[in-house]
């Protein structure tokens, strides 16, 4: 809510600490093979990817969303209060429960032969966000201008009253400056910046870990192993098992259990899990390095704010 971004969407560069580069992959000769320690580099800044991944690299990059449900809940809590002192009903989204790192998600590889022929994909095919539900935020029974008074009192005054940040990577953020929104995110954790950096960092730097890894030569020849595999097995045109999970979520049943038997006696024969999950794994670590001042100010926002969260929601709602 109150938060757009403009040119290349990702938030990663808001400055936390030192300036944030977001650079193309430039990979010294034969990428990162096992065993190998790479050099990521433009523009004077460099990634080093170690020949041996961080030991609970992803739990820790999971980690950077810590908390983020109970943040969430007392930023609805404050938002709701707010609204009631201007004179507007305002009903908190429901509750995010476990804390995810949306930038994380669940790995579109690594299925069982066994699973495969059991049941194919199963819910992990081609998976999608949560429903959009047309819910009661607190303007049922408002008039037209009301439900602009309250849209208004809730996100700002948008372009009329906002704060733009640019990116190093020429994106710009820009942000209500006022609106219960942002003023519940002043609260909570400080400033916009902190609460917009925090969120954007820890959300966006296991995507440009996995994006950087995706353009590994490492990467790209343990896909083109894999999709020879596929098109032998009469399922061609598919340069990744993410793209085997799109098109079997679009075929009729029996096809789509063809094709996650495929995709899982591919990857078994290639070995291709283990081999990528150590790759991205690399990259995780690579980027949790190269971003470490960045996390550590994250680190420190979380945890403040995480206090100030749970002090509020154990305090008598007013």
């Amino acid at each position: 809510m109150g938060l757009r971004v403009f040119g290349r969407g990702a938030a990663l560069g808001v400055g936390v600490g030192r300036g944030i580069v977001v650079l193309g992959v430039v990979l010294g000769l034969g990428g990162c093979g096992e065993g190998e320690t790479a050099r990521v580099e433009e523009g004077g800044a460099v990634w080093e990817v170690p020949a041996v991944p961080e030991e609970g690299v992803r739990d820790r990059v999971r980690g950077l969303f810590d908390g983020y449900g109970v943040r969430a809940a007392a930023e609805q809590e404050l938002v709701r209060r707010c609204m009631k002192a201007q004179g507007f009903r305002y009903v908190k989204r429901p509750g995010v429960g476990k804390d995810v790192n949306p930038g994380l998600g669940p790995d579109p590889y690594g299925i069982s032969v066994a699973d495969a022929r059991r049941h194919g994909y199963g819910e992990d095919a081609a998976p999608q966000g949560p429903p959009v539900v047309e819910r009661d935020m607190g303007q049922e029974g408002l008039s037209e201008e009301d439900r602009r008074r309250w849209g208004t009192a809730l996100n700002g005054q948008g372009v009329a009253n906002h704060v733009n940040m640019r990116m190093s990577d020429g994106s710009v953020v820009s942000v209500s400056a006022d609106g219960c929104v942002s003023e519940a995110r002043r609260t909570l954790y400080g400033s916009l910046e902190d609460a917009m950096t925090s969120t954007a960092l820890a959300g966006n730097l296991p995507i440009e870990a996995k994006q950087r890894a995706a353009a590994d030569p490492a990467m790209k020849a343990l896909n083109a192993t894999w999709s020879a595999c596929m098109k032998d097995k009469g399922h061609p045109n598919l340069p990744r098992p993410e793209d085997a999970r799109v098109l079997a979520a679009e075929a009729p049943r029996d096809e789509a259990l063809t094709i996650a038997v495929a995709d899982a006696e591919c990857e078994d024969r290639s070995g291709y899990a283990p081999k990528r999950t150590t790759l991205e794994d690399r990259y995780f670590t690579a980027a949790l390095t190269f971003y470490e001042p960045e996390v550590a100010a994250l680190t420190e926002t979380h945890r403040k704010a995480l206090a100030r969260a749970k002090k509020l929601l154990s305090t008598p709602t007013p």
